[in-house]
Order: structure tokens, then sequence, then C-alpha cells
């Protein structure tokens, strides 16, 4: 796995990027599963070159608008500089992140389980994990293994962390859109200790829903999620009041979140 620093490649072809040095990318990653190729994107600490840590890891999805604004859809997250500032502050001593480009127009079909979400769970932890692991200096336990997303990567997100509860223990489920897969939780069952932060805004809108539907859909889910056994010590819902449904509302409450995931490895 050949680690490419983005920012000094942004540079020397002279694109703007609003990353820190921090962030990397891994071009052409096989996706066999879906029989396509993607670009990964891997944050790490800011001090993983001079020492020899392990660290926990986050996987995410839509990569390609966690880190940088000229390659974000409509904004970014600012993940690194979120991860940076709780580093240097101290509440959180470090974290691996890695960030799967979406599929663009193929983006919805992955993301959803009862189309092509099956396949891409599949590469998540089949292929992505084990190489991740083998190329990092990762801590690859459950207990320090996340997965995280918004919208449709929320949805699938909740997928992938539910049904293998023997690979992760956090889920991150920003703004998860369930109308699209609204029985993705029916017969989900807690097998594993876990902590899932589900959040929404109270202006959440969309051509295809209204803003009480959408936050009606994510309540569903929380009462889902307590029947299933998990309590409510393990899972974190947020309404966050006047938040839209972007980037930027979601890169405003990513640290609140990650401090509640990770906070007390």
């Amino acid at each position: 796995m050949k680690l490419l620093n983005w920012k000094e490649m942004a540079t020397q072809k002279g694109l703007p990027t609003s990353t820190t040095g921090n962030v990397f990318v891994v071009e052409n990653f096989a996706l066999p599963q879906l029989r396509r190729k993607r670009r990964i994107w891997v944050y790490l600490p800011p001090d993983y070159f001079e020492t020899t840590r392990r660290y926990p890891v986050l996987y995410m999805h839509d990569g390609q608008n966690l880190f940088d604004a000229a390659t974000a859809f409509a904004g970014e997250w600012g993940v690194d500089k979120t991860i940076d500032r709780l580093f240097y502050d101290q509440p959180l001593s470090g974290l691996i992140v890695v960030g799967v480009e979406n599929g663009a127009s193929k983006r919805m079909e992955e993301y959803i389980p009862q189309q092509a979400g099956l396949r891409y769970a599949a590469f998540i932890t089949d292929t992505l994990k084990p190489a991740i692991d083998k190329a990092l200096r990762t801590m690859p336990q459950r207990e320090t293994t996340g997965i995280a997303g918004s919208s449709l990567g929320g949805l699938i997100s909740l997928h992938i962390g539910l049904t293998r509860q023997d690979v992760f223990s956090k889920i991150g489920a920003f703004s998860p859109a369930m109308f699209f897969a609204n029985t993705a939780l029916d017969h989900v069952k807690k097998s594993q200790p876990m902590k899932i932060r589900l959040d929404v805004g109270t202006k959440e809108t969309l051509s295809y829903t209204g803003a009480k539907k959408y936050a009606d859909q994510v309540w569903d889910s929380y009462y889902q999620l307590l029947t299933a056994g998990f309590d409510n010590r393990e899972v974190q819902f947020v309404v966050e009041k006047d938040a839209p449904h972007n980037e930027s509302a979601w890169g405003a409450r990513f640290g609140e979140a990650i401090l509640w995931l990770y906070g007390e490895q």
C-alpha cells in the first residue's frame, strides 16, 4: 500500500488544498467485491512518524468530503483539523481515519444494503481493514475500531457496524438516511458492547422528504436500537437545533462525537 502525501501532491500540481500535512491517499485501491477501484484517504496522527505507537482506527465513507474543500461535493468536514486540535489539546491521544471515496453515480447503490451495500460492506471488513492493519500501526481489535458516515453513509455505517459487531465496537451515524432502508434495523440484536452515536438536525430537508419525517426516522432508529438490547449508555442520540443536512453541519458535530466514541481509549 503506497501512501502519497496529499498536500505535497496538490502543491506540486498547483491545486488549492485545505488539508493538513498528515493526510495521505492511496490511488486506485481495488474493490474486488464490486470490480471497481477507488481512491482511499488516510489521516495519520501528528506524532505517527515520531513514535512506534499503535492507534485506534475509524473507517468513514464519502472520503473526498472529509479533509479537503477542493475535492468535497459541498464543503468539507475538516476531519483532519478537528482531530489535530483534539490531539494537541490532549483530550484525544491519536486516531487513524480511513476514508473511502464514494463511487459518484454508484454511491447510492453502494450505500444501500438491499442493493450493492452487502458487497461494499464485505469490501470494508474483508479487504480494506486487513490491508490497513497490515500497512499501518493500528490497534486492530474491535474495541478500538469504528465506522462512521453521514446520510446514506450513516445508513451503511449502521448496517456494517451492527452486522459485524465482531469487527466494530463504535458507530457514528450522522443524519442516517433510514428511509432508504427502513427495515435495516428490524433484525438487529446486540451481541457485543457497542458505542453508537446517532444525530440529526432540526432543519434537515431533502427534496424527497420533509424535516419532520427525516428526524422521525432517526428517532425510530434510536428506539429500535434500544429494543435490540443496547441501553442508553451505549446509544448517544443528539438532535441539533437549526442544523441542516450538509458537510459543514456534520463536521461541526464530529469532534463531540469522536470524543464520546474514542475519548476513553
